[in-house]
């Protein structure tokens, strides 16, 4: 049985979820802006298929780094 293939969540992320998003008790974040406005454009291939710990306040922060 070969592998099963791994996506990213990031990878469907695009213009074709427009009105879409993620959101918290306070906070809404629009899934097509995650990509335009994380600090980890560009780099987000160094930390793939990588361990990391996340410290954060709250789920959605959370989601967001997951990202």
């Amino acid at each position: 049985m070969s592998p099963p293939e791994i996506f990213a969540l990031r990878e469907y992320l695009g213009p074709e979820l427009k009105g879409r998003t993620i959101s918290d008790a306070r906070y809404s974040v629009s899934l097509t802006d995650i990509l335009r406005h994380s600090c980890r454009t560009g780099k987000s291939r160094e930390l793939s298929g990588r361990s990391v710990l996340l410290a954060v306040s709250g789920q959605l922060q959370s989601a967001l780094a997951m990202i």
